[in-house]
């Protein structure tokens, strides 16, 4: 078992129990209690627990940990009608059985938030770097949850793992659905973010996956943004608003380019206007 897998067992134990001991999680997890006392002491340099005498407790309140740790249990981003009806179209995307990933940004913690409220799927695997989409899917009996672990950052209120130690993890493992947000997206410039740790994060992603689902509002497109993701002719899915330009519809019907809208109810085809 990977220490990513075994640390969210442990969260899963402190969520439905409240309480957990070292001698209990080394039977269950078929480790050393030197291992467990390991894994404690980094839940709780993260704010996810309190360690006690024999095992540790979970953390109550996320107000009263330290700021640059403060794990967050309700969704960390503001709400967005676009965004959200986005990603209520990408829920309804996810079919039983299916591998996907999650990332740290505010599309992931909004398809997290529908997905568990999913009535029509019986299991899904999740990858993700986001402590919200963690803690929000754990108790979910039909989801499986994988969390890639590495550094801890905090982006724009999303707390989210980064570096080798996520790379390496991810270079692990097989995705067939990757949705992935940008912050802009232009026929010159491709698809843009604002966050230069997504770029090295995708670079692996996309050799793992089969499918990466880009994810916009139509008011990004013809933006601009701080780093370059992607050329626009490498996507193969995206998933936007439906007032975006009828030039993009054609330019993504032209290049082989699945285009689905959040207003369009029926995902067997892509929506494709001609101009």
């Amino acid at each position: 078992m990977f220490v990513t897998e075994r640390q969210n067992e442990i969260r899963k134990q402190l969520l439905e129990h409240k309480r957990i001991t070292v001698s209990s999680l080394s039977k269950l997890l078929h480790v050393t209690e030197v291992t467990i006392r390991k894994d404690l002491e980094q839940l709780e340099q993260e704010g996810f627990l309190v360690r006690q005498f024999g095992g540790a407790v979970l953390k109550e309140s996320p107000a009263a940990l330290p700021k640059q740790t403060a794990l967050q249990l309700s969704c960390p981003v503001p709400r967005s009608q676009e965004k959200l009806k986005i990603s209520a179209l990408c829920t309804q995307y996810i079919q039983n059985e299916d591998i996907i990933f999650l990332g740290g940004d505010d599309f992931g913690c909004f398809i997290a938030d529908e997905l568990k409220k999913s009535r029509q799927l019986s299991h899904v695997i999740v990858i993700t770097n986001c402590l919200y989409i963690t803690v929000c899917l754990s108790s979910v009996p039909f989801v499986t949850l994988f969390s890639l672990g590495g550094q801890l950052y905090n982006v724009n209120g999303i707390h989210a793992y980064y570096g080798t130690a996520s790379d390496h993890f991810l270079d692990t493992l097989y995705i067939n659905k990757a949705f992935v947000g940008v912050d802009a997206v232009s026929f010159e410039q491709g698809l843009m973010i604002s966050i230069n740790e997504i770029t090295n994060l995708y670079t692996h992603l996309k050799k793992q996956s089969d499918e990466v689902i880009f994810l916009f509002e139509s008011s990004r497109f013809n933006k601009r943004s701080l780093y370059h993701l992607a050329d626009l002719c490498e996507a193969q899915t995206i998933i936007t608003t439906s007032n975006i330009p009828n030039g993009f519809k054609k330019h993504c019907f032209d290049s082989g380019i699945k285009l689905f809208t959040a207003f369009e109810n029926d995902l067997d085809q892509p929506i494709i206007q001609e101009e």
